[in-house]
């Protein structure tokens, strides 16, 4: 089964609680990691890596705080993906043509570099602004947004 590390998963769920929260003040990574189920000092290192790459800035103080930085339409899945998970494939052999001494004669390299393609076309054509817009399709159905968090913590 291909998986992207919990790390990600979480980066991406506290990017989107931060964008429906924030409403133009800082929110205190406390917050998300209690809506979420996060817990805070992962969460911690998973922000740190998001500010590296300019998605959010943090305020100190009181009244501190994260923020993000770019507008949600601009922030895609894929650069998230990238700043949590760094370059990825599906398999070695797509990132190293001298792993494999048979790659020239390899029959399945190319499935695997057509499924990487179609994966990376998924995360790239996928904004922070269309995870909110469904995240609005689903909060109309309590019920359906209920499950789909759920799924989500297990």
């Amino acid at each position: 089964m291909i998986k992207l590390t919990r790390k990600t998963q979480y980066g991406i769920k506290a990017l989107l609680d931060l964008s429906l929260h924030e409403k133009g003040s800082p929110v205190f990574l406390k917050e998300i990691a209690n809506r979420e189920n996060i817990p805070l000092k992962y969460l911690e290192q998973i922000f740190i890596s998001l500010k590296i790459a300019g998605f959010v800035r943090s305020k100190r103080g009181a009244h501190g705080g994260y923020q993000l930085i770019k507008p949600v339409e601009k922030i895609r899945i894929s650069e998230v993906i990238q700043a949590l998970e760094g370059d990825w494939n599906l398999v070695e052999c797509e990132e190293m043509e001298s792993c494999c001494s048979t790659l020239n004669a390899c029959v399945i390299y190319e499935v695997w570099e057509k499924a990487t393609k179609a994966l990376s076309s998924v995360f790239e054509g996928t904004s922070l602004k269309d995870l909110l817009q469904r995240y609005d399709i689903l909060g109309q159905n309590k019920e359906e947004l209920l499950k789909m968090k759920q799924k989500w913590l297990h």
